[in-house]
């Protein structure tokens, strides 16, 4: 019998009437009356629910059916014949299609009647009709496994940790992302789950053009596809609420709730039973749903570079995607990965047959043409009318800042930064960079730092044409150019103390500068910000603020330098050297010759890195810049030691020396004291490098300057090594490396490292040799590549094959 059954399993649960009814979504009364055989045949739904309640194994879930089974063939009889009767040949007759499935239970005088749980209506409800409301599924669907499994996983996780709790998940990401494709494939996926009906509507909550749907209205749309009689619906609108809970209650339904706005525009379209599971879709993260209701978040983001690939290729069906691959890498990266934009530019695609693919991606690579490609004929697909949609939704002060980041293209925002950019305090700022993150219109990449999507950031641009006056967009974007001009030049003078201070204007009322007072905050601001700083370069020398350009490029010189970043350097002194041409500066154009000659020689450009230092060393000579002078011959030094012409690098040092020294450089003769006497240990002069060292090290230590001291101990080590002193060699070593390694000097790190990989190897400690070469080839590989190969062939050697890689560190 089907009640014994179901106490059985109860107690073996260790469950009370109650605890397993909260389960179930059923009430305590109707579970006892199945229990003690008053109910004769429960429900369908009702069977399922208990099962899954008790979390029934297979096998004891098909012996569970059957009795429920068998309880219905008990129950039939030729007056009562419930919901089958027998035919002529003593076959079950089929059960009408029309039938309803009505629980039966012994009344008072012995016929069955239907089952009333105590939170539904005292009498049936015929009119009961089952929901199939959700839009078609989108072909195509591809990717989206995560999100996927958390919806999947989201029933059964609610009804194991709070059976009571009604299941909601909210799904929110960027307009144009496919949050609605994705919540409507899982529900087509899932139709099974949900065998009293599927319940949809788009609330319309960012749609240009119509109001967001009344939740009032939202119900009585809801009651009607429920098949509630239209003179069944009270006027108050607050009991059609309880109507719509109501009837849903004990259901197995699913309720999507489409586009909404905000938290009080879902409440009252939330139902009470568990039994029912809600799907919210948003362009808004909804923390109010996520904190007061429990609900379940699914940030959806863009598509990889694999689901970007997998949906052209599905979307096309005619091998172009596979046969033009770094055509699709381009309109993946030119559309953002985003879901709808890649639609629309496969439906072009489909529709073009004859065009290829990279034609499309050249299309796309015009920043100002790009959503003009990206529209359609109707605004649900129009990526620009999406995106306004979204923007329409802000108040005033995020909607000026939404602006704002469109008049600076920088690749990230920080903080202090998009508070400089709108003139307005940072904890101001703060707040409404974290409105349009609720809007999903800017993601928060990392705590404190913000970035715009190519296409919202093309949107944002357009914005800031079309609403701001020029005048408002020109002031922001300086005081932005000084808020990171300003705080990389605190930052530079950290990195190098000992180097005169650049000559900056006071920064524009509004303006935000960090503040930095240590080497690792120093150089934790240039490597997060330098994409910034390089952008900041170009944007000045398209605003014609040349002085910004030559003053960010002389600030972030030391950091390029110490980090190896050649490329980068090379590009932000030949910005600063047009600058200074056009501003007519000579002294600063000098300057400007020297630093990208510098850049020249570190990354082996040898013949432009001298025709370079000879304009710069001329420039010099003419505004009668000794110190210029003193500075360029140390540089060409070090370009003739690259090229193996020590002597000539002496000479180069020893007018550095003579120069510096009338001019009363003093950091200037320390440096130029350290390269004669480094040369001399190249010719074997050890004696005199050991002098010049020592008086090269006692003026870095009274100048404080502890990159300075780090050269010279590793030019005396150098110099010991080459008199056969290789312990005292590899103690000045280990003293260089730490003062290195204080500072932040990644490359010298590295030629130290390589130093003393040789002077251990030269008194037979392999061990030592190899984990010093292992340590400086790490550092090359990625600072200087081009450096990498001398290291590597001693690796080889030690382990006898000749050659090393990393993979062998």
């Amino acid at each position: 019998m089907f009640g014994s059954m179901l106490r059985a399993h109860r107690a073996r649960a260790l469950l009370t009437q109650e605890e397993l009814a909260a389960r179930a979504g059923v009430s305590v009364r109707h579970l006892r009356e199945i229990e003690s055989g008053r109910v004769h045949s429960p429900r369908g739904s009702t069977v399922r629910a208990l099962a899954d309640a008790l979390g029934l194994s297979e096998p004891d879930r098909d012996r569970w059916q059957r009795a429920a089974r068998e309880m219905v063939g008990e129950l039939s009889d030729p007056v009562h014949p419930g919901r089958h009767q027998a035919n002529g040949d003593g076959q079950d007759a089929p059960r009408p299609a029309n039938s309803v499935n009505v629980e039966v239970r012994q009344g008072a005088n012995g016929t069955p009647e239907p089952d009333r749980d105590d939170h539904l209506p005292a009498t049936p409800a015929p009119w009961r009709s089952v929901p199939a409301l959700l839009p078609p599924d989108a072909y195509g669907f591809t990717g989206r496994i995560e999100p996927l499994a958390r919806l999947d996983a989201l029933l059964a996780t609610v009804a194991v940790e709070q059976p009571t709790a009604v299941p909601i998940c909210l799904v929110s990401g960027a307009p144009g992302v496919g949050k609605t494709t994705l919540a409507v494939h899982w529900a087509h996926r899932n139709r099974q789950r949900f065998p009293d009906g599927q319940l949809y509507i788009d609330l319309l909550g960012f749609t240009a053009g119509q109001p967001a749907v009344e939740p009032a209205y939202a119900i009585r749309r809801l009651l009607d596809a429920l098949g509630v009689p239209p003179g069944r619906i009270p006027a108050d609108t607050g009991a059609q609420r309880d109507l719509y809970r109501m009837t849903l209650a004990g259901r197995r339904l699913l309720v999507l709730l489409d586009n909404a706005r905000d938290v009080a525009q879902l409440r009252p379209l939330l139902p009470g039973s568990p039994t029912t599971m809600v799907i919210v879709t948003s362009r808004d993260q909804l923390t109010g749903l996520v904190a007061a209701n429990g609900a379940h978040p699914v940030g959806l983001g863009a598509f990889s570079d694999e689901e970007s690939h997998e949906f052209l290729r599905r979307r096309l069906n005619d091998g172009r995607a596979d046969a033009q691959p770094q055509a699709i890498a381009h309109i993946a990266q030119r559309c953002a990965r985003l879901p709808l934009a890649l639609a629309l530019v496969a439906a072009r695609a489909v529709q073009q047959p004859s065009f290829p693919l990279s034609a499309f991606a050249s299309q796309l690579a015009d920043d100002r043409r790009r959503l003009d490609l990206l529209a359609a004929d109707d605004a649900d697909t129009n990526l620009r009318a999406v995106l306004a949609d979204s923007y329409a939704g802000l108040d005033t002060a995020s909607a000026r800042l939404f602006c704002l980041l469109g008049a600076w293209p920088a690749p990230e925002i920080t903080v202090a930064a998009a508070a400089s950019l709108a003139g307005l305090p940072p904890d101001r700022v703060g707040s409404l960079l974290a409105r349009l993150v609720r809007a999903h219109l800017v993601a928060e990449r990392a705590e404190g730092r913000y970035l715009l999507h190519d296409l919202l950031a093309a949107y944002a641009a357009e914005l800031s044409h079309e609403r701001l006056d020029e005048s408002e967009r020109i002031e922001a974007v300086h005081r932005a150019l000084d808020h990171v001009l300003h705080t990389a030049a605190a930052a530079a003078a950290v990195l190098r103390p000992q180097r005169q201070p650049l000559p900056l204007s006071v920064a524009r009322p509004g303006t935000v500068v960090e503040l930095i007072t240590t080497i690792g905050e120093a150089f934790a601001w240039f490597t997060s910000e330098l994409p910034t700083l390089m952008t900041a370069v170009s944007i000045a020398g398209a605003l014609g603020s040349d002085r910004h350009a030559m003053l960010l490029a002389q600030a972030a010189q030391t950091y390029l330098y110490r980090q190896g970043l050649h490329d980068e350097q090379v590009h932000v002194q030949q910005a600063a050297l047009a600058a200074t041409q056009r501003l007519g500066d000579r002294p600063a154009e000098a300057r400007a010759y020297l630093s990208v000659a510098h850049a020249f020689t570190c990354g082996g450009r040898h013949d432009e890195a001298l025709r370079h230092f000879n304009k710069a060393f001329a420039l010099y000579l003419e505004v009668d810049d000794r110190e210029g002078q003193a500075q360029t011959h140390r540089h060409i030094a070090w370009l003739h030691e690259t090229r193996d012409h020590h002597r000539e690098s002496l000479h180069h040092a020893e007018q550095a020396l003579v120069l510096s020294a009338a001019a009363r450089d003093d950091l200037g003769v320390a440096e130029a004291l350290n390269l004669v006497g480094w040369y001399h240990a190249t010719l074997d002069d050890i004696v005199a490098a050991q002098i010049y060292c020592r008086r090269a090290l006692a003026l870095h230590r009274r100048l404080d300057n502890p990159a300075g001291e780090a050269n010279t101990w590793d030019s005396l080590g150098y110099a010991l090594v080459r008199a056969n002193l290789h312990r005292r060699g590899i103690s000045h070593y280990q003293r260089a490396l730490r003062l290195f390694r204080a500072v932040g000097a990644r490359l010298d790190q590295a030629e130290v490292l390589d130093h003393l990989g040789d002077a251990h190897a030269a008194i037979g400690e392999t061990e030592n040799a190899r984990r010093s070469w292992s340590e400086s080839l790490a550092i090359l590989e990625t600072v200087d590549p081009a450096r990498t190969s001398d290291v590597r062939a001693k690796l080889g050697l030690l382990t006898g094959c000749g050659d090393a890689t990393s993979g062998d560190l």
